[in-house]
């Protein structure tokens, strides 16, 4: 083991525990179903940018499948309006 392996490695696990913990502390601050729709919906555009990066071809079922998830993050937010407006 090289010493950029070792340190690559822990830096790695520092992020990760990192990232982790700002992960639970969103949790704590939402809901888990806000997370779960955040952690979806950022697929979207990582999607998107790679279609546009790679050239690669899109498909009607592609299209519409981000359509979807885009559509149902909108209802999602939508939806939560009015309990946010009531606190």
């Amino acid at each position: 083991m090289t010493n950029a392996f070792i340190l690559s490695n822990s830096l790695a696990g520092i992020i990760g525990f990192y990232l982790n913990f700002a992960s639970l502390w969103c949790v704590a601050s939402t809901s888990a179903t806000t997370y779960a729709i955040v952690g979806s919906l950022n697929k979207v555009p990582i999607t998107v940018l790679g279609f546009v990066m790679f050239h690669a071809k899109m498909t009607s079922q592609g299209v519409i499948f981000v359509t979807m998830a885009t559509i149902g993050g909108f209802i999602y937010a939508y939806a939560k309006l009015p309990q946010n407006n009531k606190n």
